[in-house]
């Protein structure tokens, strides 16, 4: 997507009230990922995609901790990228709306992957 339609934010403070510690983790972070090509977040969509792969992997089932720490993590990572100023709520939405059609293709049964004899 961001190939066909480069896209970028800015949503970030050029100048910081305080200076500490996080504050100076925040500005690496800041120069290391750059706010371009940020529509959808893959960051989310990668989130979501991994708890999806966690939900539906019969091994991990037996651990249900697992599972529940995954969403958990899923759901810090997109706050955390929205409160960081990574993305806007429009770049959620839409990596949450990516994920949602690709669901299907990837997760169909094994009756409509089979060829029909």
């Amino acid at each position: 997507i961001c190939t066909v339609f480069p896209n970028a934010l800015n949503l970030r403070p050029t100048v910081f009230p305080r200076d500490n510690v996080f504050t100076d983790m925040v500005k690496v972070l800041y120069k290391t990922d750059t706010p371009t090509n940020v529509l959808p977040s893959i960051h989310v969509f990668n989130s979501i995609g991994v708890s999806i792969a966690i939900s539906h992997s019969n091994d991990l089932k037996k651990h249900r901790w697992i599972q529940i720490s995954a969403y958990i993590l899923a759901v810090l990572i997109i706050l955390s990228t929205m409160f960081l100023k990574q993305h806007s709520v429009t770049d959620v939405i839409a990596a949450v709306t990516m994920a949602c059609i690709i669901y299907p293709f990837v997760y169909v049964t094994a009756d409509k992957k089979a060829p029909k004899l």
